[in-house]
């Protein structure tokens, strides 16, 4: 994820649509983990 925000900025500054997209993929991002996250723990042995 961190890639994916650094990569634009190191090649001069993302134009306005790779800026959407890198907010898009980057709460995609957040999402998946959450998910994960809360799926692991319901399957822990509490």
């Amino acid at each position: 994820m961190a890639l994916v925000l650094l990569w634009p900025r190191v090649r001069g500054g993302p134009p306005a649509g790779r800026l959407a997209v890198e907010v898009v993929v980057t709460m995609l991002a957040l999402a998946g983990l959450l998910w994960g996250l809360l799926v692991a723990a319901q399957r822990l042995p509490w």
